[in-house]
């Protein structure tokens, strides 16, 4: 009750941060900050682990400096709001060079929320960082003859214990001497005497701190830097979530049943009960949360599996995993059974109310829903071969608030974003509420920019919009970036979903509107003809799309918020126009809809998907944005946006917002502002 009524005032409740003002520089060489050294020698460490010797760090900029007088004051726990362009990353680098210099420390994190990101870290800082990477990014060896080579986490790595090419992580040394190192463990192993800063991954971070596989292989971690941290609790969930399905389960079943049957016949009963609990009385193509009733059925059906039989019998698996393709897949669903089972269960447990003394003592902190459906096995798993899935189970992960406090933050811990946004909100769901607070801006001229709410477009959301939107409203959209690219500029279109990426397409295409578009496939098919002739041309992934349009391939960058809204940049001019169709709120029927609603009341829920909406604004804004040199413009379409793009914007930048106009005549003004 607590935490509804205290969510259910954020949203109408100002945020209680002051914003600490900076004027814009151009920077400062080694030689100018030796005054300020003189006199404030705590700053010294600082400029000296500077990265000067790397060209584009050349100056230190205003803002950085002044997040190095604040650092400098020995703040342990520190959250960084430093907007797009101020050099967080460089901020980060240097704040764990300091440490390890002034402390010896040996064992220091920057974290983000992906690979991709994680090597560009590398890219920036080359001679200073080690970049820690999964098994999906290193061959296994143990099958000489498979090309191309499967990757390390297609492998039952865990039931080949005799692989010869296994890297022993205290020696370094192979199980088989002479024998070529596993590329993944011979990695991790370097990673670990590295005695500098490791980057990594969110998912690989929380692996390393949560699990008994992992611990015996690092040390006490020193100190880390979270970056984009405002992702951090959607990051832990998904790391936290499990699927199961009836054709994963039957597989793991065909394999076992021939090394030991009383291990069989306990999960064929657990099947039974899945598949009834899954399907019965349940409509298909629905995602439906479970009932309490459910939870405790499947929580009786795992418990009864004992799967302790098969640890003497992992000779035997072996030899079946080397023997065919077959024998790996499968042996894949025996080792994921191995490992999951409790953490099947402990997250099923955690899906309902905790009761003690017929008293409540706390809410559902996970959820549950079944799907029911037949549905192709995708194509990455198994080269899509098999039969359909017909029952699927998720287990989301959803109060990781205390796992992020107790097993994700250190006590030297600097946590930086682009869009904190609502403190208040953001430290209810993450976990991260520390004292100490900074924040930069990047010095972004105002006159350079413009984000338009547009006064005659309509709400886009499902209970009021017309039979004909969104398509009418995606229409509109592709003619007037028709009207962008004649003129020399480039656009990126953020949407809600794949239908509207599709929709969007179709009004794109040769016959229509013949624009030259880039966005991804994803392998899919649409219900459109059009819409699947340019999908073929398509690259597959949302990387490869970016870039190509980096390299100058088309005029409109297209794709999903989720996809588009971070993560990529687009400076200098590759695009100087963002148009966001509609705010991300959540299918209000959705299964993470329905629980949060229970768990923080329909006020507190709202509150914390108007912050994200909020984020999502900023970080839109962002891909564009970079030195402010170069003009760029955001247009925000769905009557929803009004009344949130304004109190988004950094106080400075609220005099760049324009209302009052068509959508044409918004573009229109924009297309003479960035001409101008």
């Amino acid at each position: 009750m607590a935490d509804q009524l205290l969510l259910g005032s954020i949203a109408d409740t100002p945020s209680p941060i002051p914003i600490v003002q900076e004027s814009p520089q151009e920077g400062y060489t080694r030689e100018m900050l030796a005054v300020e050294v003189a006199a404030n020698p705590a700053l010294a460490p600082y400029v000296e682990c500077f990265p000067w010797h790397i060209p584009r760090y050349f100056r230190m900029r205003e803002a950085q400096l002044k997040a190095f007088r604040f650092l400098s004051q020995g703040h342990d726990q520190v959250l960084l709001e430093g907007e797009t362009g101020v050099g967080k990353s460089l901020i980060g680098i240097v704040w764990l060079s300091v440490l390890r210099k002034l402390h010896g420390y040996k064992r220091i994190f920057y974290v983000v929320p992906n690979l991709a990101q994680a090597k560009q870290i590398a890219k920036r800082f080359s001679d200073m960082v080690f970049v820690l990477e999964g098994r999906e990014s290193h061959d296994c060896l143990y099958y000489p003859d498979q090309k191309p080579a499967w990757k390390a986490n297609e492998i039952p790595c865990a039931i080949l214990r005799s692989c010869g090419h296994r890297v022993d992580q205290a020696t370094g040394k192979t199980l088989e001497e002479g024998a070529v190192p596993c590329p993944y463990y011979a990695h991790k192993y370097a990673a670990k005497q590295y005695e500098g800063i490791v980057v990594t991954t969110y998912a690989f971070y929380l692996i390393m701190r949560l699990f008994k596989s992992e611990k015996g292989v690092w040390e006490d971690h020193d100190a880390v830097v979270l970056d984009e941290v405002h992702n951090i609790t959607p990051l832990v969930r998904n790391v936290l979530s499990y699927d199961i399905t009836d054709w994963h389960l039957e597989r793991a079943i065909e394999v076992v049943e021939k090394v030991d049957e009383s291990v069989s016949v306990s999960l064929k009963k657990f099947l039974v009960v899945f598949k009834k609990i899954v399907s019965r009385n349940k409509p298909p193509f629905t995602k439906i949360v479970l009932e309490d009733d459910e939870i405790k059925k499947l929580i009786k059906a795992l418990e009864a599996i004992d799967t302790s039989p098969l640890e003497s019998k992992k000779n035997e698996l072996e030899k079946m995993a080397s023997q065919a393709e077959g024998g790996r897949e499968a042996l894949n669903e025996v080792q994921n059974l191995l490992f999951n089972l409790w953490r099947y269960i402990q997250s099923l447990r955690y899906a309902i109310p905790k009761e003690e003394n017929d008293e409540i003592k706390h809410m559902a902190l996970n959820y549950v829903f079944s799907y029911f459906v037949s549905e192709p096995i995708p194509e990455e798993e198994y080269g899509g071969r098999g039969p359909k899935v017909i029952n699927r189970l998720t287990i989301q992960s959803h109060h990781v608030r205390p796992l992020i406090r107790k097993k994700v933050l250190l006590s030297r811990t600097l946590a930086m974003s682009a869009t904190i946004g609502d403190r208040t909100v953001f430290g209810y769901i993450s976990g991260i509420d520390f004292p100490q607070y900074l924040f930069l801006e990047s010095g972004f001229p105002a006159e350079n920019t413009r984000i338009y709410m547009p006064s005659d477009t309509p709400s886009l959301a499902y209970s009021v919009r017309s039979d004909r939107e969104p398509a009418k409203s995606l229409e509109s959209i592709v003619k007037e970036c028709k009207l962008f690219n004649a003129e020399g500029i480039r656009v990126l279109v953020l949407v809600g979903s794949h239908q509207e990426l599709d929709k969007f397409l179709f009004y794109s295409s040769p016959d229509k509107e013949n624009l030259d578009v880039i966005t991804y496939s994803r392998g899919r098919s649409s219900n459109s003809p059009r819409s699947d002739a340019m999908l073929g041309t398509m690259p597959k992934t949302p990387k490869e799309a970016v870039e190509l349009f980096r390299g100058g391939k088309g005029m409109v960058l297209l794709g999903t918020e989720q996809n588009f809204s971070e993560g990529i940049d687009l400076p200098d001019g590759l695009a100087q126009v963002v148009i966001t169709l509609r705010p991300g709120y959540p299918d209000p029927n959705s299964p993470e809809s329905k629980f949060e609603n229970r768990k923080f009341g329909k006020n507190g829920a709202f509150a914390i998907h108007q912050w994200l909406v909020k984020i999502r604004i900023k970080q839109a804004r962002g891909r564009t944005e970079r030195d402010g040199k170069i003009k760029s413009v955001t247009i925000c379409y769905d009557q929803r946006f009004k009344g949130l793009v304004y109190y988004a914007l950094p106080e400075k930048l609220r005099t760049s917002y324009i209302s009052g106009k068509t959508f044409a005549d918004c573009c229109l003004d924009a297309r003479a502002f960035l001409k101008k």
